[in-house]
């Protein structure tokens, strides 16, 4: 992911994108 992408989505999408990589994260930490 790029910041571009992030500039290109005023919706603000990509947090949820983001927290849901850093949800799976924490599953496998755990």
């Amino acid at each position: 992911m790029s910041w571009s992408t992030v500039l290109a989505d005023p919706e603000g999408q990509w947090i949820k994108l983001v927290q849901k990589k850093l949800q799976e994260m924490d599953t496998y930490i755990i």
